[in-house]
């Protein structure tokens, strides 16, 4: 089992949200949001002038649950969605030794 996180700016949220449900391999996922700072002049289409105001990008964290299987699938799937992260998005994974619920 892996734990996929993905963070990608607040305003692409509908269409990330759209691609995770078109995905039965997900388990289940959650969103939280969180600011993203960073250095340097990168281009990000998502940026806008509040966030310049502001100091920070507006994001979300993604916390994606899938069998070991189907990660690199579905990190594909992900990384050709341009209305989602369009080159701007950030992701990393970790093992999931056990699950369960209360």
């Amino acid at each position: 089992m892996k734990l996929l996180t993905v963070i990608i700016h607040e305003q692409a949220r509908d269409s990330f949200v759209e691609l995770l449900n078109s995905q039965k391999e997900i388990l289940s996922w959650t969103i939280t949001p969180c600011e993203g700072h960073a250095f340097g002049n990168q281009a990000n289409p998502f940026e806008t002038s509040r966030d310049l105001v502001l100091g920070y990008v507006p994001r979300l964290k993604f916390e994606i649950l899938l069998p070991e299987r189907v990660l690199e699938d579905v990190i594909d799937r992900i990384s050709l969605c341009r209305s989602c992260i369009e080159g701007t998005g950030l992701w990393y994974y970790t093992e999931i030794k056990e699950t369960g619920t209360f």
